[in-house]
C-alpha cells in the first residue's frame, strides 16, 4: 500500500509546475474583466444545485464588493474560483464514497440508535454526557446524508431527531463549542438544504437557552453550560475558538429568524476582541478570560483552542461581505505568515505553535518581540491550507499571492505527513522537522482532506484528487470494521500497518471526513463555494444572496451598538484603543523587528518564488487603514448611558457640567 501512495507522490514535481502555471493565470485574471465558465455537466447525484448559474464570459470580474440593501450587507456576490468547465466528477469514486457512508451509518444504526455515538470495536453506543446525549452522530449526519441523495437515511435521521432530541432532559453540563458547531451547525444546515421549519425551530429553542452563557463582564461567553437549568459552569479561562467559533452559525440564524439579538450576542465577542491590547495584531493567544481582557497565555497556533476563531473571520467575511472581517482576517493571517509560518530543511512549509511575547531590556524601556518556534505540528492545523487559499482567491488583495502560496504548501506538507506513513494516514502529532509521528494515533480527522477539497475546487489539478483517492484507500483498508461489521474506527498508531483499532466512530466522520472526500469527487456545483460557505464541522450554510438567505429585502443589519452585558460597568479591564500606524510606519516597525519575516537571514528557507515574499505590509485604502473597532459600545465619541463620577453610578441623563465621567473608576 505505501508503495502504490509513493507512486501517486511521484508526480509532485509535475505538480509544482502545474500549480506555477495556474497561479500565473490567477495573477493574470486580477487585470481581466471576465471569467470564462462552461455550460455544466450531467445533473449531480446530489440535490444540491445551483439556483441560477455562476457571472460568466461577458460579465464584469473585478474586486468583489457587497452589495448594501436597506443598511444590510447583501453579500459578497463570488463569481466562479476557477474558469471553466465545472462540471468534472468522478462518479465511481463518488460512489465508492457513498458506500462508506451508508456502512458507517448502518452500524450506527445498528448499534448506537438514539446515542451520540457508534463504538464499532465493541460494537457499543457511547454518549458524552454519562447516560444523556443530543444526538451527536445523527445531526452530524443529516447534510451528509442529504447531500449524498440518502433520502431514506436522511429522512429517518431526521424523525429521530425532532422526535427525541429533548433539551430539557439533559442536565449534565455541556461543552458550548461543540454543541453549537455540531448541533445549531447540523441543525442549520440541514434546514438550508431541505427546508423543514421543524429544524429551525428546534435550532432556536436550543438557542435560546445558551444566550445566558453570553452574560459576562466582557461578552465573551462561558463554554461549559447546563441546557436544562440555562445556567453557566463559570470557569474563567476559555478558549479562542470556544468564543470565536459561534457567530457564522448565530449570524445566519438572525437572517433566517428575523431576530437581532442572535448576532448581536455573537458579534459583540469579535469587536469586543479588536479593543484588546495584544503583543502582535491580529493575533490571540490560545486562553482567554471571560471576566476581563487580561491574556493569560504567550502561545500561539492555528491548531486546538485557536483553529476555528481564524477560520470564522474569514467566512463571516464570505457569509455576509461585511468588509471589517476581512479586514480583521486578513490582519490575522497576514500576522500568521509572517511570525509564525517555518519551513524545514526539505523546503515542507508548516505552521507549529508559537510562543510570543514581550520583553524589555535591561535598563531599557523598549520592549521587543522574543519569539519560539514548536517543531511540532498538529493535525488540525491542516485547515489551514484551505483557509489560506480562499482567503487569497476570495479577496485577491494585497498580499494575496503570497497568502495563496502558504495554502498551497501547508497542503502539500499535510499530504507529506499521511504519504510517510505505513499506513498512509497523517498522526495526530508529527515532529515537523522529521515528519515523525509524535502522538501516532488517528481518530478519522478530516483536516488534511478539507484542504484537498479547497485546493482541487481552486485548481482542477489532478493531484488532489489522486491523494483524497489514496487517502480513502487507507481508510478502507486500515479503519473499516470489518470483523465486526459495524462502522469505522481510528488507529492507535498509524506509523504501523498492523495497529490496534480505536474504538469509536467519531460524528465528524459523517460530518467532515466523509463528505469532503464525496465533494472532491463531485462536480463544482455540488456546494458550490461561490453559494455556500462550510462551518468548522463542514456543514454548509448558504451565503447571503444564496439558498434561505436569497432574498436580501429580509437580511437583519449587522450590529454596531450592543446591549452592554450585566455586571460589564463594574470593571476596570477596558484598555485603551490600540494605537493606528500608518502603513509606512508598520513598515518601518517591521524592517527593525528582526522577526518580520520567518525567511529572515535564512537564505536556504526561502520560498521556492524569491518574489513571494511573506511579512510584507501591503498598502492599505483609506477607508480601511485599521481594523480597530471603537471600544466596547459601538461608538467612540458618545458616552455610555450610565457611567461612573467620583465612585456614584449615574444615568448621562443626571450629569451636570461639573461632573468628569470615567467609566472606568470602579467605587
Amino acid at each position: 500500500m505505501l508503495r502504490s501512495i509513493r507512486r501517486l507522490a511521484g508526480r509532485s514535481g509535475g505538480t509544482a509546475l502545474v500549480f506555477g502555471v495556474v497561479l500565473l493565470v490567477l495573477v493574470a485574471n486580477v487585470c481581466l474583466h471576465s471569467l470564462l465558465l462552461g455550460h455544466g455537466g450531467s445533473e449531480s447525484e446530489g440535490p444540491i444545485r445551483p439556483t441560477a448559474r455562476l457571472k460568466g464570459s461577458h460579465e464584469s470580474h473585478t474586486t468583489n464588493h457587497p452589495s448594501v440593501i436597506g443598511h444590510a450587507q447583501g453579500g459578497l456576490n463570488l463569481q466562479a474560483f476557477l474558469p471553466g468547465d465545472r462540471s468534472a466528477r468522478d462518479q465511481a469514486k463518488m460512489d465508492f464514497v457513498k458506500e462508506m457512508a451508508v456502512f458507517a451509518w448502518s452500524g450506527y444504526v445498528k448499534h448506537a440508535w438514539g446515542h451520540d455515538d457508534l463504538e464499532p470495536v465493541t460494537r457499543t453506543p457511547y454518549d458524552w454526557y454519562h447516560t444523556q446525549n443530543l444526538l451527536n452522530t445523527p445531526v452530524d449526519s443529516l447534510d451528509t446524508l442529504y447531500i449524498m441523495g440518502l433520502h431514506d437515511e436522511y429522512s429517518a435521521a431526521k424523525e429521530l431527531i425532532l422526535a427525541n432530541l429533548d433539551f430539557d432532559k439533559v442536565t449534565e453540563t455541556i461543552s458550548l463549542f461543540e454543541t453549537i458547531i455540531r448541533i445549531v451547525g447540523g441543525l442549520l444546515s440541514a434546514y438550508d438544504l431541505e427546508g423543514d421549519e421543524r429544524l429551525l425551530r428546534k435550532c432556536v429553542d436550543l438557542v435560546d437557552r445558551v444566550l445566558p452563557a453570553f452574560d459576562t463582564p466582557t461578552g465573551f461567553p462561558h463554554n461549559y453550560y447546563n441546557l436544562s437549568s440555562q445556567t453557566a459552569d463559570p470557569r474563567y479561562q476559555v478558549g479562542l475558538a470556544e468564543i470565536g467559533t459561534l457567530q457564522l452559525e448565530f449570524q445566519y440564524l438572525t437572517d433566517v429568524t428575523g431576530n437581532p439579538i442572535y448576532a448581536e450576542k455573537a458579534l459583540y465577542v469579535f469587536d469586543q476582541m479588536q479593543t484588546m491590547n495584544v503583543t502582535v495584531p491580529g493575533l490571540f493567544p490560545e486562553y482567554l478570560n471571560s471576566e476581563t481582557f487580561a491574556v493569560y497565555d504567550s502561545k500561539y497556533s492555528i491548531g486546538g483552542m485557536s483553529d476555528s476563531y481564524y477560520e470564522y473571520l474569514l467566512k463571516l467575511w464570505l457569509s455576509t461581505g461585511e468588509e471589517k472581517y476581512f479586514q480583521m482576517y486578513y490582519a490575522a493571517a497576514q500576522a500568521i505568515a509572517t511570525y509564525m509560518v517555518q519551513v524545514t530543511p526539505e523546503n515542507h512549509l508548516y505552521i507549529p505553535p508559537t510562543t510570543i511575547y514581550q520583553y524589555s531590556t535591561r535598563g531599557q524601556s523598549k520592549e521587543d518581540i522574543r519569539i519560539h518556534h514548536s517543531d511540532q505540528f498538529e493535525h488540525l492545523a491542516c485547515f489551514g491550507g484551505g483557509m489560506f487559499a480562499t482567503g487569497a482567491l476570495a479577496s485577491r488583495r494585497y498580499n494575496w499571492t503570497a497568502h495563496l502560496d502558504v495554502g498551497k504548501r501547508l497542503t502539500d506538507f499535510c499530504w507529506a505527513l499521511y504519504e510517510n506513513t505505513e499506513t498512509g494516514i497523517g498522526p495526530e502529532i508529527a515532529r515537523a522537522s522529521t515528519m515523525e509521528p509524535l502522538v501516532p494515533s488517528y481518530i478519522l480527522r478530516p483536516e488534511a482532506i478539507e484542504s484537498l477539497f479547497y485546493m482541487w475546487r481552486f485548481t482542477h489539478d489532478q493531484v488532489y484528487r489522486d491523494r483524497a483517492w489514496a487517502i480513502v484507500q487507507s481508510i478502507e483498508k486500515f479503519c473499516r470494521s470489518n470483523e465486526t461489521g459495524a462502522g469505522y474506527h481510528g488507529l492507535e498508531d498509524v506509523s504501523s500497518n498492523s495497529s490496534k483499532p480505536t474504538n469509536r466512530q467519531e460524528s465528524f466522520f459523517m460530518a467532515e471526513t466523509l463528505k469532503y472526500l464525496y465533494l472532491i469527487f463531485a462536480d463544482d456545483d455540488t456546494i458550490a463555494l461561490e453559494q455556500y460557505v462550510f462551518n468548522t464541522e463542514a456543514h454548509p450554510l448558504s451565503v447571503r444572496g444564496h439558498g434561505r438567505r436569497s432574498d436580501p429585502s429580509k437580511f437583519v443589519p449587522l450590529p454596531t451598538e450592543y446591549p452592554v452585558p450585566p455586571g460589564t460597568l463594574n470593571k476596570k479591564f477596558l484598555p485603551p484603543p490600540p494605537v493606528v500606524q500608518s502603513s509606512s510606519q508598520q513598515a518601518q516597525q517591521d524592517d527593525e523587528n528582526p522577526y518580520s519575516s520567518p525567511y529572515s537571514n535564512r537564505p536556504s528557507q526561502r520560498v521556492a518564488d524569491p518574489n513571494v515574499t511573506y511579512g510584507a505590509i501591503p498598502p492599505q485604502p483609506e477607508q480601511v487603514k485599521t481594523v480597530a473597532i471603537p471600544p466596547r459600545f459601538g461608538k467612540a465619541a458618545p458616552l455610555p448611558d450610565f457611567v461612573y463620577v467620583d465612585g456614584v453610578l449615574k444615568h448621562r441623563a443626571q450629569l451636570s457640567v461639573n461632573d468628569v465621567p470615567n467609566e472606568l473608576t470602579k467605587p
